[in-house]
């Protein structure tokens, strides 16, 4: 399998995509260095089950400077909930050397989020009288 690396954001994905599924810059296929040849020993350090949970997976990597590559088995086709959120499995990846510090990092924010107190936090007033 080719692998690209994306010229703005630095993501490495498959090739036959045309555009970054992180950044969503479209493919430059004339670039010879944009091809990504190094070795690919990765991991699956954490599965998001949709593009914002994938989006602050991949930022926490983003800010420990951890490269990942995200992989998308179900071809990067996403479905519509009831709710018409969008729901879609997507692996990150990232280098055996560096799977421990990711899931330890990807971990620590998932025990932050859960310590959050929602009783505390004011999200409004409903919109609706039906929702309450």
């Amino acid at each position: 399998m080719n692998h690209l690396k994306c010229s703005f954001c630095g993501c490495i994905f498959d090739a036959e995509l045309k555009r970054c599924p992180d950044c969503g810059t479209k493919v430059k296929r004339k670039e010879a260095n944009q091809y990504y040849t190094g070795p690919l020993d990765l991991k699956v350090a954490a599965v998001a089950n949709s593009y914002p949970e994938k989006d602050i997976l991949c930022s926490i990597l983003d800010a420990e400077e951890i490269p990942y590559l995200l992989d998308f088995p179900d071809g990067g086709m996403a479905s519509s909930s009831l709710l018409g959120e969008q729901a879609a499995v997507i692996h990150i990846m990232v280098r055996e050397a560096e799977l421990e510090k990711a899931q330890a990092l990807l971990a620590e924010a998932q025990d932050q989020a859960e310590e959050i107190d929602w009783d505390t936090i004011d999200v409004g007033e409903p919109l609706d009288e039906d929702y309450e």
